[in-house]
This record gives structure tokens, sequence and C-alpha cells, in this order.
């Protein structure tokens, strides 16, 4: 028996060394929330993954990075077991809502954000998770005293507009039709009309609007001023990305990137200034308000944690 006992011990030991680090260490208990548990594992994975995206922003790891690690994990703990207590659902259409707000606000299609998120190292699913969390966690918010004195006054708006100095720009865009399926003479003279556009314009960028109407463009159309956001045109957003200074022209040739406008596009970018509270009082009036609602989230979840039972595991 003890012969067995001593095969069956090794054979364990052999087990436990072929397996990798993260399945060892995935049953370790490093925390414990109430009645439920915190993984060293767990921490190990959201200390890389806050870390790489630090990183990508180019912002340094602070003293306490560790801390705001387990915090984080400690939060999402709380706020699901609160979210269990108060009966609170998110449904896939909430979720689908805000992700589409998001890309309202940024002027971006699903693949393009998914692209945009690649790039960040995180995929869809994982965003879409963590504003599922999100907006469990102010739903549960809302029921707390601190959301209804959440208020923004005019000195706070005006201070914010004054540190945001937002712009207005103006801009001229012209089109020239080129489609994809176009026959040799018909895409030879626009590739002729195009390249007459380019010359023109290279040697005299503020006679924009007459040279589209020289070369007789499909589309010409000074903007007046226009606030970077959800409300530009799609065929527009190229502009705000490239062009920096007044007199700048950007061109570019677009086979399927804007739906609808395949061809050239060339924008002028006539004059930037300084828009009016009028024109973005919302703007800032909400950015303002997100940033009271923030502070007294953490608030809220401090207080979640000095209330809680919290255990660290040796």
């Amino acid at each position: 028996m003890r012969r067995i006992q001593n095969i069956l011990a090794g054979f364990l030991g052999f087990l436990l060394c072929a397996l990798p680090l993260a399945a060892v260490i995935v049953e370790k208990v490093a925390i414990k929330v109430n009645d439920e548990i915190i993984t060293l594992y767990e921490i190990s994975q959201a200390d890389m993954e806050m870390r790489q995206a630090l990183q990508r922003q180019g912002r340094a790891i602070p003293g306490d990075f560790r801390q705001q690690v387990n915090d984080q994990l400690i939060n999402e703990r709380l706020i699901s077991q609160l979210a269990k207590k108060e009966g609170i659902i998110v449904t896939q259409m909430e979720v689908d809502d805000y992700i589409n707000n998001i890309l309202r606000r940024q002027s971006m299609d699903v693949e393009a954000f998914k692209t945009s998120l690649a790039r960040e190292g995180m995929t869809y699913e994982s965003f879409y998770e963590q504003i599922k969390k999100q907006i469990v966690m102010q739903k549960l918010f809302g029921k707390n005293s601190l959301a209804s004195s959440i208020n923004v006054t005019e000195e706070e708006v005006n201070a914010l507009y004054q540190k945001l100095a937002l712009e207005e720009w103006r801009i001229m865009h012209m089109y020239i039709s080129l489609p994809p399926g176009a026959n040799f003479t018909l895409r030879n003279a626009r590739e002729e009309t195009i390249k007459k556009v380019e010359a023109a314009l290279a040697q005299n960028p503020w006679n924009f609007a007459n040279i589209a109407a020289a070369n007789k463009a499909d589309m010409y159309r000074d903007f007046d001023y226009l606030l970077p956001g959800p409300d530009i045109p799609k065929y527009l957003i190229p502009a705000f990305n490239k062009l920096q200074w007044n007199g700048q022209v950007f061109n570019v040739r677009v086979v399927d990137e804007i739906p609808g406008f395949p061809g050239f596009h060339s924008y002028l970018l006539v004059d930037k200034r300084r828009a009016p509270l009028a024109k973005v009082r919302d703007r800032v009036e909400a950015l303002a308000r997100s940033e009271k609602e923030n502070s007294a989230i953490e608030s809220w979840l401090e207080q979640m944690r000095k209330g809680a039972a919290i255990v660290y595991m040796n």
C-alpha cells in the first residue's frame, strides 16, 4: 500500500511540474471579498493588461500600481455582489445602444472601431464586457444619494470651456467621382481632370472654389464652420484627421472607405477658430458633469470597500 501511495504522490508531483505556471497559480486565493475570492492568476492578468494600457498611452507606472490593480478587482466583485442583491440586469439592447452612441460621437462604424480597439490591444468582445460592467455600475450608482447631489454650476462650465479651448473648422470640399466599374475612356478622362485639379491647387489653394467649378467637380461645398464630432458628414472625417494649418490642402483617392463616394476627394482648411461657448455648451456641460460623476463614483466605491469584509491572504 505504501508503495502505491508513493507512486501516486510521484505521479501527482510530475503533473504539477508539467502544468503551465498559470494553471498552478489559478487556484491560489489572493484576496477574499465578503464571500467571494480573487485569485493570484486574476491579479496577474489584470496587472499585465493595465501595464500594457499605460504603456500604449505613454504613461508611467504609478508607485501604488499594484494596489490600484487590487482595488479595481475588488470594486468589480463588490459591484457584482450588489447587482445580484439589487436584481440589476443589463440587456444586450442596452449595451448595443451604449456602444452605438460611442460610435456616433466618434463618427465610426463597427468595423473601424474594432480596428481601433485592436491597435489598443483590446478585442471587441472584451470591450463589450467592460461596457456591460459600466452600465451595471451606473445603474447602481444612480440609486445612491451621491448621484442626486451632482450639479454643475455656470462657473464650472466657464472654467472648463476656457481649459478645453474647443475649435471649429471652416472646410471646403470637392469630389470627382471615379466609379470602380468605369470604362477606360471615362476613367482616363477623370484621371486627367484630377491631375489638372491637383496642379491648380498646388499653385493656388485659395482658388479652391473656382478650381472646382472650372473642372466641373461632381460635388463642391463650403462647410462654413464645423465642430469635429458626430454630426459631420462621414466623408469629411479624413479632413479632420489630416489638416493642420490654414491654406493646407489634403487630397485622397477613395475606393470604398467612404461608401457611395469612390473617387477623388480634396479638402481645404480655410480657417480654425475658437468655438463660441453657445455652440459647445452642451458638450462642455456634459463633460463637466461626467468629471464630477466620476469623482463621486470613486468616493462611492471607496465607501463600499470600507464597509466590506476584505481579507488579503498571505
